[in-house]
């Protein structure tokens, strides 16, 4: 993303990212010695667009005979003044007609939230929190317990350390008799 020479004619400092859209501003500033450093603005958080609710016609409980008689209505008005109007006004006299008739006699509904999916009831979301809950709950048991078993195993370490070789050499006579 730098591009601007930070020592002589050169780029010497990069600037990486991943998400370029985040980057507000990047300027060289004078540094130490002869070095400029760069000047960086970022959004931490990105901005997210929400997305509106829009329509979904349910096309299998339309009134498909209304329909067709709106149709037949249209296009007999339509044959008779098409020869008479340009092009641009017979394609949006048409497309006009459609597109209230789909209002007319086709139901719609408004699409949703994201966070509101029909399939996962309270009773499993419930489960959900509480298999997150337990999985945590483990981890950090085998955490404390992994270090029990490293202390444990490091006290065994120095206590035999701390025999010396006095301690190996009366455990080695006793054997040999």
């Amino acid at each position: 993303m730098q591009r601007d020479a930070t020592r002589e004619d050169r780029v010497l400092d990069l600037f990486c990212t991943n998400k370029p859209s985040l980057v507000k501003a990047m300027t060289t500033v004078p540094g130490i010695s002869d070095h400029d450093a760069i000047v960086t603005d970022c959004d931490v958080k990105p901005a997210y667009v929400k997305k509106k609710p829009r329509s979904i016609f349910l096309f299998s409980k339309a009134n498909w005979s209304e329909m067709k008689s709106d149709a037949l209505k249209f296009a007999s008005e339509f044959m008779g003044k098409c020869a008479d109007l340009s092009v641009e006004q017979n394609w949006s006299s048409l497309k006009d007609h459609i597109a209230t008739s789909m209002v007319n006699h086709i139901p719609s509904k408004i699409t949703s939230k994201r966070q509101n999916l029909p399939w996962l009831t309270g009773d499993l979301r419930r489960r959900s929190k509480r298999k997150h809950r337990i999985t945590i709950t483990n981890a950090r048991q085998q955490r404390i317990q992994m270090r029990w078993l490293n202390s444990r195993n490091l006290r065994r370490k120095q206590s035999v350390s701390r025999r010396g070789r006095g301690g190996n050499s009366s455990i080695i006579s006793s054997t040999r008799h």
